[in-house]
């Protein structure tokens, strides 16, 4: 037995250990940089979000949504234009440092804000975690082979999720003690941790100079079929994601009164779906990758989300322990199995190509299409709606994922 679990940890390491000295040096400085952005995000994020669920409602909620898709467009393009003269690497400290400054600033006035902090608090939230975390993959696609990728994506989401897991423990154990101004500080205090460690990565010289010399969008031509296809695979996922999480949202705001117990909830709900995460990047995910098609992982993961439409239909009048499972589970898979293979989707691309693609898909479309779906509900809400968006939405994804494989069936066999 023992011979058995040193050969399974021999092959687990062995593509790690196959990286030059270099390469493995930014991969553990890359793993701590990400760990500790994700060791940030559950406390960040429940605090945000149980404030202005607790002073503003639902719609603002909503509206919330909206508009950090705005500032997160706006935000976006200006990096898009620095990057050439600063490179992400200092993209990635400076928004680390930039975003511990400005989420001290607004704590000052916890646990009682009023509208324009609930609103900037919410709206930075989804817009760093968002820059920081695709920055981040964005160096693991540059940096590393499609090979490796395949082997050790999965361990390396393991070993980050430990921070958002961390962080979730942190929110439920210590938010009733430390209250959530004190939370936020220290979350400030991880934030700056993570982005000092950035200074130890070593961007290389052949990836700044193609970032000097090519315009994104001018990249993708003739690929806009094969983009616009993982533009709407990653925009139906979110679709579905949000009326769940709208519908988690709007129940947790009604059943839970005190802003310190929300705080806590939504802790205790983070940090279990960063251990189904963990579990998932863990063992299923380098089984998934290594013994079934990608095109089968795809297909698979859309008939989950579809799946899900029976807990929705069963939830009657309201079920926190139902529409808790939803949002574990569509969470869960999210950040672990489909951020994955989603990844893998670029590998058939050059490298200033991927860059390109994910500028159009991650850092606008993804989150575009929450928007388009926030600024809808905010306005039409009601149970029987979100069920039927849901269901198309769903088949949607599975007919999206048949078209882009479709496509070129020998690249994802």
């Amino acid at each position: 037995m023992l011979k058995i679990l040193k050969n399974q940890k021999d092959a687990l390491l062995a593509p790690l250990k196959s990286l030059g000295a270099s390469d493995k040096t930014n991969f553990w400085v890359l793993t701590l940089m990400y760990g500790f952005t994700l060791f940030t995000y559950p406390m960040i994020r429940s605090v945000t979000e149980a404030t202005i669920l607790q002073s503003l409602g639902m719609k603002s909620w909503n509206m919330a949504n909206f508009y950090s898709i705005l500032t997160l467009f706006c935000v976006v393009n200006f990096y898009n234009f620095i990057q050439k003269k600063v490179g992400q690497k200092y993209l990635f400290i400076g928004t680390s440092f930039f975003s511990l400054i400005l989420f001290l600033f607004l704590s000052l006035g916890l646990p009682k804000v009023g509208q324009l902090t609930a609103y900037t608090m919410f709206v930075w939230k989804e817009v760093y975690i968002v820059l920081l975390v695709h920055m981040c993959l964005g160096f693991f696609n540059t940096h590393f082979t499609e090979d490796f990728a395949k082997s050790f994506f999965g361990a390396f989401g393991a070993l980050t999720s430990i921070g958002s897991i961390t962080g979730g423990i942190i929110t439920t154990k210590l938010t009733a003690s430390l209250g959530i101004q004190n939370l936020m500080f220290f979350a400030c205090g991880v934030l700056f941790i993570g982005g000092a460690i950035g200074f130890l990565f070593k961007e290389k010289l052949s990836e700044l100079k193609v970032k000097e010399k090519t315009k994104p969008l001018a990249e993708l031509k003739g690929l806009w079929g094969y983009v616009y296809l993982i533009l709407s695979i990653v925009a139906l996922s979110q679709f579905l994601i949000y009326i769940i999480n709208l519908n988690f949202n709007s129940y947790v705001k009604e059943s839970i009164l005190d802003v310190t117990q929300k705080t806590q909830f939504f802790g205790g709900i983070y940090t279990v779906i960063n251990i189904l995460a963990l579990a998932i990047q863990f063992v299923i995910t380098p089984l998934a990758l290594k013994n079934v098609s990608l095109k089968k992982n795809h297909f698979a993961v859309g008939v989950i989300y579809l799946l899900l439409f029976a807990p929705m239909i069963a939830i009657g009048s309201g079920s926190l322990t139902i529409l808790s499972f939803m949002f574990i589970v569509s969470k869960g898979v999210d950040y672990s199995f489909f951020g994955t293979i989603k990844e893998m989707l670029y590998y058939p691309l050059e490298v200033s190509q991927k860059y390109a693609a994910k500028y159009v898909v991650d850092m606008f479309g993804y989150r575009f299409s929450k928007a388009i779906v926030a600024l809808f509900f905010a306005n039409f809400f009601t149970k029987d709606l979100t069920q039927l968006m849901f269901f198309a939405f769903s088949s949607l994804w599975i007919l999206a994922i048949y078209k882009i494989f479709s496509i070129n069936n020998t690249l994802y066999k």
